[in-house]
């Protein structure tokens, strides 16, 4: 049996995904995918993930000439699409193929910095897909779990808790975008109610030389709850985590474009 792959292409030339197609093909592959929807303010970024996490699905394929990578929504919409399916298929192989120069790692948003960065011309290309999607890697082990709610009609929401123990309130940050609500309830869907305890808002942070404005509450966030942040916008990156108890919080920061 063929394994099943996904592929992503990011450029409007159709016959880029067909000769990637056609590559793994001999390798034991059925490739299917679609063309990038580059639709922020509508999600067209949750267009493909059904299929992505679908468990026969052998890994994901990301066609990306430069040019295209290097937009801000495209950043954007793809970080959304990596963050969502790994919460629900964790250890997927992601695999970032160029159509010009190898991107780098340190200059990809957080959810796509661990995917294998590919040329589509090198000759390795398909030995190396097969062999990470051979033995796949293990999830990477976050202190944190983080997914994202909504659709089109609710909104964009982000939940976040912690991934293992329990947070003591909830500090959460955004550069750039805009938090409009928050809320606490169980993990997984988003809550019809809320009692929130000394909500907060407008709380200032920096990130680097940027700030960020923040949300809080000091419901108390254990395994099997969490907290939910609808955002307007795009946002650059997110800064989260327990409510601190002194003057210096621990924060996490996920950057998004």
């Amino acid at each position: 049996m063929k394994k099943q792959l996904w592929l992503t292409s990011l450029s409007s030339d159709r016959s880029i995904p067909s000769a990637v197609s056609a590559k793994l093909g001999p390798y034991g592959f059925d490739v299917a995918g679609s063309l990038w929807n580059d639709d922020v303010e509508r999600m067209g970024w949750q267009d493909s993930r059904d299929m992505l996490i679908n468990p026969a699905l052998a890994g994901w394929l990301v066609v990306a000439p430069p040019e295209e990578l290097a937009k801000p929504s495209v950043r954007y919409g793809l970080s959304l699409l990596a963050l969502s399916v790994a919460a629900r298929r964790p250890g997927l192989p992601l695999f970032l193929i160029s159509c010009g120069a190898a991107a780098k790692s340190a200059d990809l948003p957080t959810p796509l910095a661990g995917a294998h960065l590919l040329t589509i011309d090198e000759p390795a290309l398909c030995a190396k897909i097969v062999a990470k999607t051979s033995v796949p890697a293990p999830p990477r082990r976050l202190d944190y779990r983080i997914d994202i709610a909504g659709d089109q009609q609710v909104g964009q929401w982000f939940e976040i808790g912690p991934a293992q123990g329990a947070w003591k309130g909830v500090i959460f940050g955004t550069c750039g975008g805009e938090i409009s609500f928050q809320a606490v309830g169980p993990a997984s869907t988003l809550p019809k109610n809320t009692v929130l305890n000394y909500p907060m808002q407008g709380i200032q942070l920096m990130l680097g030389k940027r700030e960020c404005l923040a949300w809080g509450v000091q419901n108390e966030v254990p395994d099997g709850t969490s907290y939910y942040a609808k955002v307007k916008g795009m946002p650059e990156a997110l800064v989260f985590g327990s409510f601190p108890e002194g003057d210096e919080p621990e924060l996490f920061t996920v950057r998004l474009v």
